[in-house]
């Protein structure tokens, strides 16, 4: 997939640092293929450490200065978890999500399937996010096991 001039993407997910360190990674791999863009990046989360949500905004653009930096509309939307997803409005959705125009992967059940944990699920996600937006399959992890997700992750897209 060619990734048009002007993107928008949410990630949403449960409390922790799964997704703000997936959404930096992810900014990393979109600098390596498009160094010339625009790229902001938000990172909203609540107090509540384990019952809390995070969501990261993240906004590109090939040719001109990016002023927004909070969306509720956007071309991609990952979730995770089933959380409530009503304020955003998606030209696509990819997750653990029942919506209109959604692509339902569980990336928490491949996760756990393979690793018998679901640490590695936004580690899959990032993979799967990779392949869908032309990115390169070399990764940017250390360890064996999130090469290896990322890896699955990739995959899984077709």
């Amino acid at each position: 997939m060619k990734i048009k001039n002007n993107y928008k993407i949410i990630i949403h997910g449960s409390a922790g640092n799964g997704v703000r360190l997936m959404s930096q990674l992810l900014i990393q791999k979109l600098n390596e293929k498009y160094p010339n863009a625009y790229i902001t990046y938000f990172f909203d989360y609540d107090s509540t450490v384990r019952t809390g949500k995070t969501t990261a905004y993240i906004s590109f653009n090939r040719k001109k200065k990016i002023h927004e930096f909070i969306f509720f509309e956007c071309d991609l939307l990952l979730t995770f978890k089933n959380l409530n997803t009503k304020r955003f409005k998606a030209e696509e959705s990819i997750g653990s999500l029942n919506r209109r125009k959604s692509i339902k992967i569980d990336f928490e059940g491949e996760s756990l399937k393979t690793f018998n944990t679901q640490l590695y699920a936004n580690t899959i996600a990032l993979g799967y996010l990779s392949a869908k937006l032309g990115l390169s399959k070399s990764n940017i992890l250390f360890d064996e096991k999130n090469r290896k997700a990322f890896k699955i992750g990739y995959g899984m897209y077709k």
